[in-house]
């Protein structure tokens, strides 16, 4: 049975306006050197916002299909901008962006185990 739920609708509207967003920005002309350390900062915080508008929109989605998921759309991302003529692919980006997955993932957990604790000692 479906259910109306506004909050996760709304919920999914933002995640994949972001990913529409986040696919505009890596298509965009650069305002900074390729390869800089600000480059790998913005993959890494831009996947991890993935992750975690993903885990919110999709509470049932399993971890290692948003895991691959987000995987997959960086490795889109970096075949869109090797066709580019102002983008470059690059292995690191790809790398920086499983390590925001990984980075939201583990918090994520950290934050589940220090609740599933606090439960435990409140009952």
């Amino acid at each position: 049975m479906l259910t109306f739920d506004p909050i996760r609708r709304y919920g999914r509207s933002l995640f994949y306006g972001y990913l529409a967003a986040v696919m505009a920005l890596a298509t965009w002309p650069l305002q900074h050197p390729v390869g800089s350390a600000n480059d790998k900062v913005n993959h890494l915080a831009a996947f991890a916002v993935y992750y975690l508008l993903g885990r919110w929109s999709h509470p049932a989605a399993r971890t290692r299909w948003l895991l691959l998921s987000g995987l997959a759309y960086g490795a889109l991302i970096e075949l869109v901008q090797y066709f580019e003529p102002f983008r470059q692919c690059s292995f690191w980006d790809l790398m920086a962006d499983l390590a925001g997955l990984a980075a939201a993932w583990a918090a994520l957990l950290a934050c589940q185990t220090v609740r599933n604790k606090i439960r435990i000692r409140a009952s």
